[in-house]
């Protein structure tokens, strides 16, 4: 009989390998929970759900423990991935650059696009596409304020684990999706991670999002059911929970916008996660009410991992992707490391005592070298000496050379002087004046953003803040173009009023101005031709002055 050596020694290989591999573990950090994932090869091995609760500083870090008890963990270092709604994602384009102009063109190219200073964030960026022919490329660009970031590592490093690699949710998510079969190149697929009241929208292609939302969902609430079944050929009754319905209006509203804005692109399928009995009650009704499939994400984890696994845990499994293979990771780890303590990087020095130091000097290699040491220091004291020398007199030469530029002060009296500097004085005064005046935008549109109500976004800024030269008095003006729909016209009135009270009322928005009112609130229609809907723009002036 004859023996294939080479294919017994491959399989003993990769079995021991097996047997010798360590554990993959997800952790997957939630507003209100965690969910903690372990992986042996493409085993789970264990899984557990924790919640987050209480207010004390370091829940995170008792949510972290319990579910490392839960699980029984005994590994060190986890993968993990963060919630959304502490993420800035923005996805922008720039003129094709060479790769060492990156790091320096992309911040500064975010810093349009973010209320912060990137000083301040923990940040990093992929460059997903290129055109050539237009001369761009896309970029996603994906950040994190640097205290919560700590507070992550802090809350780990309290529960005895390390962090491998820290991505945003929506990444490890968008890992998962692949292509429909039969779609072009442009097809984008929607995925949507529901939870009991809130759900995280991503827009994805290529393992990256272009477009994320974090929808709040309305409570539960079970409408009365009617006890007959409805007439053969009527329309299909809608669902008793509302949070379903809630999540049709803000996925329609997201999809036409990201078309909008993307007109040669097309998403060839929604796709759910999250609890069973939520995911496919609701996906069945959605399919009838989109113009694209509704799939349940058990098709993206089925290939991944074998055997029964939770949707919830759909984030943790795209994160173990991103910890075996960085390539289509966005990480701030790996950018937080970058800057660590140069005092880590030090190497340590030899400890040497006196005694030994003086034993060292008494022995005639010692005496050479302090003499050779003792001559190139009187030679460079000779050099040193005689370029001293040379520089001062070139400095000598250049001061009695220069120009009089003193305008002539220095053969004014006091009396000549003094209207000078009571209007040099004036000048600086009214400087001062304009600094501590100016207004700051990126205050004011932080706290815009984080006010707006649900179903009110907006569509454009216009900022002003000309500086009055006799007074120096700031003049700033704020113009807002948004937009709102809520299905109905009286909520949506009272939405866009509310606002703009709420806006009068929020100093971090209102400092520096002195009135608000709206303006051009006007109707329009929007969507295809067969799924017509309305809505209502709307426009907020602020000024510093009284607006007529």
């Amino acid at each position: 009989m004859k023996l294939d050596v080479d294919s017994m020694l491959k399989r003993l290989k990769q079995a021991g390998a097996a047997r010798g591999a360590k554990p993959s573990v997800a952790l997957v950090v939630r507003a209100s929970a965690l969910e903690l994932l372990v992986l042996d090869g493409p085993r789970v091995a264990a899984s557990a759900r924790v919640p987050i609760t209480g207010d004390q500083p370091d829940r995170l870090a008792q949510a972290i423990r319990a579910a490392v008890a839960a699980t029984g963990l005994k590994a060190k270092r986890v993968a993990v991935a963060i919630e959304s709604p502490d993420v800035l994602f923005r996805c922008f384009t720039l003129p094709i650059l060479p790769k060492a102009e990156w790091e320096t063109a992309v911040p500064f190219e975010a810093r349009r696009y973010i209320p912060f200073k990137t000083e301040v964030l923990v940040w990093d960026y992929r460059v997903i596409q290129q055109d050539a022919e237009a001369k761009r490329m896309e970029v996603v660009f994906a950040a994190i304020q640097r205290e919560t970031f700590r507070a992550v590592e802090e809350a780990l490093a309290a529960a005895g684990l390390q962090a491998t690699v820290v991505e945003p949710r929506s990444v490890s998510l968008a890992r998962l999706a692949q292509p429909a079969k039969g779609s072009g190149a442009d097809a984008f697929v929607c995925l949507v991670d529901v939870e009991e009241d809130v759900a995280h929208l991503a827009i994805v292609k290529d393992g990256m999002p272009y477009l994320t939302r974090d929808i709040s969902l309305l409570p539960a609430v079970k409408l009365p059911v009617a006890a007959e079944a409805a007439p053969e050929g009527a329309p299909a009754a809608e669902p008793a929970d509302l949070r379903v319905q809630r999540l049709l209006s803000e996925l329609s509203v997201s999809l036409d916008f990201f078309m909008r804005e993307n007109p040669s692109t097309s998403v060839s399928r929604v796709v759910l996660c999250g609890p069973r009995q939520l995911v496919e009650p609701w996906r069945q009704w959605l399919s009838g009410k989109l113009a694209c499939p509704v799939e349940s994400g058990s098709g993206l984890l089925a290939p991944l991992v074998p055997g029964e696994l939770e949707l919830a845990f759909a984030s943790a499994v795209g994160l173990l992707h991103a910890a075996h293979g960085r390539e289509g990771s966005i990480d701030f780890l790996k950018r937080s490391a970058a800057k660590g303590p140069q005092a880590e990087r030090k190497a340590a020095l030899p400890v040497v005592s006196i005694p030994e130091l003086a034993a060292a000097m008494k022995t005639p290699q010692a005496a050479v070298c302090a003499a050779v040491l003792a001559g190139l220091l009187g030679v460079l004291w000779v050099l040193g000496s005689a370029n001293v020398g040379s520089v001062r007199r070139q400095l000598t030469q250049l001061k009695a050379s220069r120009p009089d530029v003193g305008w002539g002060l220095k053969g004014m009296d006091q009396v000549a002087l003094a209207p000078i500097k009571e209007a040099a004085a004036a000048q600086a005064a009214l400087l001062l004046q304009v600094m501590d005046q100016r207004v700051s935008v990126a205050a004011k549109l932080d706290a815009l953003a984080r006010t707006l109500p649900d179903g009110v976004w907006l569509n454009g800024l216009l900022f002003e803040d000309p500086i009055d030269g006799a007074t120096g008095q700031s003049q700033a003006k704020l113009t807002v173009h948004g937009a709102c729909l809520l299905g109905e016209a009286g909520k949506e009135l009272e939405a866009i009023q509310a606002l703009e009270e709420q806006m009068k009322h929020t100093p971090a928005f209102f400092e520096g101005f002195s009135a608000a009112q709206l303006e051009q609130i006007t109707a329009r229609t929007g969507g295809e031709a067969s799924k017509q809907y309305s809505y209502r723009t709307f426009q907020l002036h602020c000024d510093t002055e009284k607006i007529n």
